[in-house]
């Protein structure tokens, strides 16, 4: 992935990539001592959900995630669910990553938070679209996801952004439970009315 900075010297920033679990069969799954990220909380959640994790036996051979990288969906029955974006920001050990997703660790300074938002971006995303190939099954391949360029603000602008957007989340989060609690009393007040 191309990250510009937006100085005058316009620095590109690169990173690693990994692959997701590899080699395995259904009954690998479901048991042992390690935990993978499911495609679903990498396509859900900008920053993946601790709580969304399965089981798995550990496995050496297999990519480790590691705090502040970002991963991606990179199949599906959609376009749109094609290069979606999850951050995963915690210090476990033993995480892998489900296979229908791959890895990628920036090797440069960066708001992991503020490129995890970025990337789902209405731009970002429409440029990820594209790159989409499929019929009945869409993929991606990890070498189009890294020749896409992102316009990296400055550090003070990342955190901003990052914190606002959160903000903004935690907020759209409270929003949605109070909606549902206020849903939920009505039907019990319109059940309850006509007794």
């Amino acid at each position: 992935m191309k990250l510009r900075n937006n100085s005058s010297l316009h620095k590109l920033f690169y990173g690693l990539t990994y692959s997701g679990l590899s080699g395995k069969n259904k009954t690998d799954f479901g048991h042992g001592k390690a935990k993978y990220i499911t495609y679903l909380n990498v396509n859900k959640n900008t920053i993946a959900n601790h709580n969304l994790l399965d089981l798995i036996e550990i496995d050496k051979k297999q990519n480790e995630v590691l705090n502040g990288d970002i991963l991606f969906t990179i199949s599906s029955e959609t376009p749109e669910e094609v290069g979606l974006a999850s951050l995963w920001p915690y210090d476990d050990t033993n995480i892998y990553l489900n296979s229908f997703c791959f890895g990628f660790r920036p090797n440069s300074k960066i708001n992991n938070l503020w490129l995890a938002y970025e990337l789902r971006s209405l731009k970002i995303r429409k440029n990820m679209y594209k790159l989409a190939q499929g019929i009945s099954r869409y993929n991606l391949s990890k070498k189009s996801v890294l020749n896409l360029q992102v316009d990296v603000p400055s550090d003070a602008e990342q955190n901003f952004d990052s914190k606002f957007v959160k903000l903004i989340n935690i907020q759209t989060k409270f929003l949605s439970n109070e909606r549902n609690e206020l849903l939920l009393l009505k039907k019990f007040l319109l059940q309850n009315l006509f007794i």
